[in-house]
This record gives structure tokens, C-alpha cells and sequence, in this order.
């Protein structure tokens, strides 16, 4: 690997740790860079991300290889019961990871690849969590504005009814203790 490529992992790398600070309900998140016959440079967040990818990529199906064919963003929230992964949706959620969004890396040329972020809970994310990693969604400060809206996300609860995870939103910020009521 060149010094190049070195940089270019560490920068992805910190962009998956960013999105997973940004988006509510994250737990994980992953980046791959696609060339013609098979994915390339996968950097995660967290380990369990890289058991998720190695799952997708080794079946051939998975919201991240459908966000990057179709440059279309993936969501589910029922990974398990996902018919349009049925070999994937399973095994993912077999390793406890229910939920995933996957946004395409679109240049003018086409996907160059994707980001897949994971969650424990299911239905974790919505329309909101999309927008937070959507560049036309950033203020004028350059970073999203993510205060999750829902009323089942503010009072810090699932909605199984287990404590959420708090996110510190600031540059820098870190996850707090859940809440308990």
C-alpha cells in the first residue's frame, strides 16, 4: 500500500466514525470504495462492521452493494425479515445488527461506492437519519444538524423500550451514559 493510500484510509476511516457520531441511532459504520469486479478499501467504525461487509460481499447482496449498483440510498429497519436480502438480511441479523442504511458515493461518472451504517436496534433509522448524512441537510458551520425531532428519540428510550444511547453533537462530542427513566 502507497503512503497515499494510507491517508485516504485514514481519512474514510474518520468519516465512518463521524457518521456514527452523527446520525441518531448509529452504532456502526462502514465505507467502500467499488472497482469493476469487486469492492475495495473497506475501512469501519467499529469491528462488528467489517463481519457485516464481509457477509454482504461474500453472498453478493446487501444494502450497500444495492446502494452502490443502483446509486440509490438503502434503508431497513427488519433486517431479518428484508425480503429483498434474503440470505444477507438473516445473517446480519444473526451477528445482532437489525438495522442499516446504506447511501451510495455518487460522482458524475456513477457510484464509486457506499456507506453502510448499522445499528443493534431495529428500526432505527427514518427520513431524519438519511437527512443527516445528505450534504444539501449541512448548516452554514459544515456539519449536520441532527437533534432527532421523533418524540419516541427524546426521552432517550427504543422503541423496545431499552435506554438510547445520548449523542454529543458537537465537534468532538462523545456518547454519554444511557439515560434511565
Amino acid at each position: 500500500m502507497s503512503a497515499g493510500t494510507h491517508g485516504l484510509t485514514d481519512v474514510l476511516t474518520q468519516i465512518a466514525a463521524l457518521a456514527v457520531r452523527a446520525i441518531p441511532g448509529a452504532d456502526g459504520a462502514g465505507l467502500t470504495l467499488l472497482r469493476i469486479d469487486r469492492a475495495d478499501m473497506i475501512v469501519k467504525s467499529e469491528p462488528f462492521v467489517r463481519a457485516i461487509d464481509d457477509i454482504q460481499y461474500g453472498l453478493g447482496e446487501g444494502l450497500c452493494i444495492s446502494a452502490a449498483a443502483t446509486a440509490k440510498t438503502r434503508r431497513s429497519g427488519q433486517l431479518g425479515n428484508d425480503s429483498r436480502w434474503p440470505q444477507f438480511g438473516p445473517r446480519a441479523s444473526g451477528l445482532g445488527v437489525h438495522s442499516a442504511l446504506s447511501l451510495p458515493l455518487v460522482i458524475s461518472t456513477g457510484a464509486l461506492g457506499a456507506m453502510n451504517i448499522c445499528a443493534h436496534d431495529p428500526n432505527s433509522f427514518d427520513d431524519h437519519s438519511q437527512n443527516c448524512v445528505d450534504i444539501r441537510h449541512l448548516s452554514g458551520s459544515g456539519r449536520a444538524e441532527c437533534a432527532d425531532p421523533r418524540p419516541d428519540r427524546q426521552n432517550h428510550r427504543t422503541p423496545a423500550g431499552r435506554p438510547r444511547r445520548t449523542r454529543d453533537h458537537r465537534p468532538g462530542g462523545r456518547s454519554a451514559a444511557p439515560t434511565h427513566r
